[in-house]
């Protein structure tokens, strides 16, 4: 997930919506491009040790291309649950989760919807995949 556009003054938040891929009785977050990581609930998760193999050495995320922000790696979280219903679309395998969130350094847009990247958030509940 990549922001489409970056705010010129950090907007931040302490909670929101994001989106996990459901890992067995839990969430896994393939935005990091780590699907196979459980998440615990309840907990502070730092960004840097949810990463995949690839990011541990990015500190920014690389504007693909011209024009296209360049802004520090965290975690994606909407501000709004229509946000992440909207990211999330008809895919059946992952679920729009409230989350607490902790150091906001980003804030920006993501397909037209407002979203700020942080370093820490802690999911609220355990996972009910039935819901």
């Amino acid at each position: 997930m990549c922001l489409s556009s970056v705010d010129k003054e950090t907007k931040t938040i302490t909670e929101g919506w994001k989106v996990f891929y459901l890992l067995g009785d839990g969430y896994g977050n393939g935005s990091q491009g780590n699907m196979n990581k459980l998440l615990p609930h309840g907990v502070w998760l730092d960004e840097k040790k949810y990463r995949d193999e690839g990011g541990m050495r990015l500190e920014y995320v690389p504007g693909r291309t011209i024009g296209e922000p360049r802004y520090k790696l965290g975690f994606h979280v909407f501000t709004t649950r229509a946000g992440a219903v909207d990211w999330k679309g008809h895919e059946t395998s992952s679920k729009v989760v409230k989350v607490a969130v902790d150091e906001c350094h980003t804030s920006g847009t993501q397909h037209g919807f407002p979203v700020v990247v942080a370093n820490k958030i802690k999911i609220l509940r355990k996972c009910h995949v039935s819901e």
